[in-house]
C-alpha cells in the first residue's frame, strides 16, 4: 500500500512549529520556496507565507517564513503527485481559527489563528511542555491532511460517494496510521499518540448541545468525528486496543466493523490515488 504518512512526513511540516526550531534555510524569501522548474510537466504544490495584518500574529509569520515550515512538505508532495495545476500551501491570517481548501484559488491555507488556538488549548490542559508540543503537532498534522484530502478530491477529480468532509477525515487518519503491520513499534506508537491528540481536540470542541442548523452542517458533529477516529484507530490494529472497548471509549457494537471499515478506507484511497502518483512508496 502507498502510505501518505510516508509520502508526506508530517514531522517535516510540524517539527519547526512554535517551540521547535531548525536552521534558517532562506530567511529572505517570502514566497514559493522551491523552484517551479523541477517538475515542468506537472503542476506543483507551492509553499507561500502570507504576512498578517494583526500585530499579535506577526511573530508566527516571522517564524514560519524564517524556519520554512512548509518547504519539506511541498517537496515531499511534489515528489509523489502528478497535478494538473499548481496548488498553493499557505500560512495566513484568516480572521477566524480555521484551515481550508479553496477550489477557486487552488490553495490550502493553515490559519495563524488556528495555531494560536491550539497553543492555548495545550496550555489549558496543563500538559508537560513536550506534550503540549505533541498536541499541537498531532492536531495540525490531521488538519493539514484533511485539507489535502479536499484538495486531491477537487484537483484530481476523484469520485467521492460519501460526504466529502468524512472522506477527508478518512484520508487524514489513514495517512497518520498507515500500515501498522509493516511499521516499527515506535513509528506506530507515535502515530497512535497523534490520533489520541486529534480525539482530544474533537472532545474539547464538542458542545454537547446543538441547534438544528448544526445537524445540517457538511461536517459531522465533533462527537461523531471523535468516534469515527477511535473506530479507525481500533480498526488499524484491533488486538492492540481491546482496552478501548472495556473503557467505553468505543462502543462494542461499532467496534465489530472497524477493522473492515479501516481496510476499505485504505484500499479506496490507494485505488483512487494510484493513477496520480509519480512514484510508489511501500
Amino acid at each position: 500500500m502507498t502510505r501518505l504518512a510516508t509520502l508526506l512526513l508530517t514531522a517535516a511540516l510540524l517539527a519547526t512549529l512554535p517551540g521547535c526550531s531548525q536552521p534558517d534555510a532562506n530567511a529572505a524569501a517570502t514566497q514559493a520556496s522551491s523552484p517551479r522548474t523541477q517538475l515542468p510537466a506537472y503542476g506543483r504544490f507551492v509553499a507561500v507565507y502570507l504576512a498578517p495584518q494583526t500585530g499579535a500574529l506577526r511573530s508566527l509569520y516571522k517564524q514560519a517564513k524564517q524556519e520554512r515550515w512548509l518547504d519539506e512538505v511541498v517537496h515531499s508532495l511534489n515528489a509523489q503527485f502528478r497535478l494538473p495545476r499548481d496548488i498553493d500551501v499557505a500560512t495566513a491570517e484568516c480572521g477566524v481559527s480555521n484551515a481550508f481548501f479553496d477550489p477557486e484559488a487552488h490553495s490550502i491555507t493553515l490559519c495563524y489563528e488556528l495555531i494560536v488556538e491550539l497553543q492555548e488549548q495545550a496550555l489549558a490542559q496543563k500538559l508537560p511542555a513536550a506534550e503540549q508540543e505533541a498536541y499541537l503537532q498531532g492536531v495540525l498534522s490531521f488538519v493539514f491532511m484533511h485539507e489535502l484530502g479536499h484538495a486531491l478530491v477537487h484537483e484530481l477529480a476523484l469520485p467521492a460517494t460519501g460526504r466529502e468532509e468524512d472522506v477527508a477525515d478518512q484520508l487524514a487518519v489513514v495517512s497518520l496510521l498507515g500500515e501498522p503491520d509493516s511499521d516499527s513499534e515506535q513509528v506506530f506508537a507515535n502515530s497512535v499518540a497523534q490520533i489520541g491528540h486529534v480525539a482530544t481536540w474533537f472532545q474539547l470542541n464538542a458542545s454537547g448541545e446543538y441547534e438544528m442548523e448544526a445537524l445540517a452542517d457538511s461536517h459531522a458533529l465533533n462527537e461523531q468525528r471523535f468516534y469515527n477516529v477511535m473506530c479507525w484507530l481500533y480498526g488499524a490494529q484491533p488486538d492492540a486496543f481491546d482496552d478501548m472497548i472495556v473503557s467505553g471509549q468505543l462502543p462494542a457494537e461499532r467496534a465489530e466493523g472497524c477493522a473492515d471499515e479501516y481496510r476499505r478506507i485504505r484500499h479506496s484511497w490507494d485505488t483512487l490515488l494510484a493513477p496520480h502518483m509519480l512514484t510508489q512508496t511501500h
